[in-house]
C-alpha cells in the first residue's frame, strides 16, 4: 500500500467519525491525526478506527476535543498530508 493510499484511507475513517478538519500526515509507519471533534469518545474512536490500517505502526493522536459551541460552522474540512 502506498503513502497516499494509507493517509486516504485514514481520511476516509475520520470522514465517517466526523471530526471538524480532520487532516491525516504519514511518514515512516506512523499516522499523526489532527482536527477537532465533540467528544473524547470521537477523538478515541478514530485513533482505534485506524490503527487497524495496513502499513500503520503507531498513531499519534493530536485531535483536539472542543465544546459544540466552538465548532467552525463552515462544514467539515478534510486534508491529506504526506510527508
Amino acid at each position: 500500500m502506498s503513502l497516499l493510499d494509507i493517509a486516504q484511507k485514514a481520511e476516509n475513517c475520520l470522514r465517517r467519525i466526523v471530526v471538524d478538519g480532520g487532516r491525516c500526515e504519514y511518514a515512516s509507519g506512523v499516522l499523526v491525526l489532527r482536527g477537532c471533534s465533540r467528544s473524547y469518545y470521537d477523538k478515541q474512536t478514530a485513533q482505534e478506527t485506524v490503527k487497524h490500517i495496513d502499513g500503520v505502526i503507531q498513531v499519534v493522536n493530536e485531535i483536539e476535543v472542543v465544546a459544540e459551541s466552538n465548532q467552525p460552522t463552515t462544514g467539515s474540512i478534510y486534508e491529506i498530508q504526506v510527508a
